[in-house]
């Protein structure tokens, strides 16, 4: 194992990785990496190859938003929010894949998007005690189940900008009085869901 990293993150990377780690944050993986830990205080962006079997561990400070932004593969790679600040973490076409995304368990608010053409497969996601958000843009694709788990506390909104999730499906847990899921530009509150409300492709567990 070898150590790397800038100001903002520090890498432990197996023998013979090929990751470059930027002054401005940035991660260059110009080979596919397995079994590696990042320790993440500062905005950060993913380019190149894949990330498997990774850990990236975010230690923001309070008051602060560190960015986690994904533009490749991220097969069981978890992302943890471990500081007091706030996490964004984008896919920017990259594919999520069999991972764990974990909010913080302060108060901070999360925010998780699926941008561009991003596929989440079989992912997980929970979100802490904040006001978190969690978006999936129209290019999103799915497969398999993913699980969404929105914690206790907070006023939680999911928003899925196709009419229907396809492909896959999406099964929602800890949905709240104060939380809300919009598809396709309607909003469905505990009251709707509990009424019987359609979603397709997804299913809500109320707490």
């Amino acid at each position: 194992m070898s150590t790397i990293g800038s100001d903002s993150v520090v890498g432990v990377l197996p023998t013979g990785a090929d990751v470059v780690i930027g002054t401005d944050g940035g991660i260059e993986v110009n080979k596919p990496v397995e079994e590696a830990k990042f320790d993440v205080t500062g905005d950060t962006e993913f380019t190149g190859k894949a990330v498997k079997d990774s850990e990236v561990v975010v230690k923001g400070k309070q008051g602060e938003t560190t960015t986690v932004t994904v533009e490749d593969k991220f097969k069981e790679t978890d992302i943890r929010n471990r500081g007091k600040g706030a996490l964004e973490v984008e896919f920017s076409g990259g594919n999520f894949t069999k991972g764990k995304i974990t909010s913080s368990k302060s108060k901070s608010s999360d925010s998780i998007s699926f941008q561009g053409k991003s596929t989440i497969n079989r992912g997980s996601i929970k979100v802490g005690k904040g006001n978190d958000s969690i978006t999936f843009a129209k290019g999103t694709k799915y497969k398999g189940k993913t699980t969404i788990d929105l914690g206790k506390g907070g006023k939680d909104s999911v928003v899925v900008e196709n009419n229907k999730v396809k492909g896959g499906n999406l099964v929602i847990t800890n949905f709240t009085k104060k939380d809300t899921i919009t598809i396709g530009g309607e909003t469905f509150t505990f009251k709707d869901i509990k009424n019987g409300a359609e979603l397709p492709g997804v299913k809500v567990e109320l707490r």
